[in-house]
């Protein structure tokens, strides 16, 4: 997971930093940047489409555990928040994800504050939701966003984001 998402700035700090350390990273992008010509290149990139409404809408969690059965490794990066705007809580989806295919959760964090990217230690998922977000959300404390007009609930609560 990366977070906090809170500007356009963030996906190409982290495609940057996908590029220099030479990951192949499958990254879930919302359906509507793959009209027209830039889609063949977003599909080059592996990065996944996200239909948030309509029929497709729901199907994420399904689409993503087979691709983890299709392949003996891969990569996924969803930003928690699912929007750069203020969301009031983070979507829960990638933690799903993660029991549904039996695999950890790396939390990387986008901090303009210090000018880095940090990834933290490998997260198992416990099986209690609850706990898990409270110690994910945790590794967060004193972030500083791109925008921070756009922080997510989870990281304004006190002791949480600078």
């Amino acid at each position: 997971i990366g977070a906090p998402h809170t500007s356009n700035r963030d996906g190409f700090v982290a495609a940057a930093t996908i590029l220099a350390l030479r990951l192949r990273i499958t990254v879930m992008a919302k359906a509507e940047l793959f009209k027209g010509p830039l889609g063949a290149f977003f599909r080059w990139l592996d990065v996944m489409p996200v239909y948030r409404t309509g029929s497709n809408r729901g199907g994420q969690i399904d689409q993503v555990v087979a691709r983890f059965a299709e392949r003996e490794s891969i990569y996924m990066g969803i930003a928690p928040e699912g929007t750069r705007h203020a969301a009031p809580e983070w979507k829960r989806g990638f933690y799903h994800m993660a029991v549904r295919a039996d695999g950890p959760i790396v939390p990387f964090i986008l901090d303009f504050g210090r000018k880095e990217l940090r990834i933290t230690p490998v997260f198992h998922p416990t099986g209690d939701m609850e706990a898990d977000m409270k110690a994910l959300i945790s590794r967060y404390q004193g972030v500083v966003p791109a925008d921070p007009s756009r922080l997510s609930g989870p990281l304004r609560e006190p002791g949480n984001a600078g």
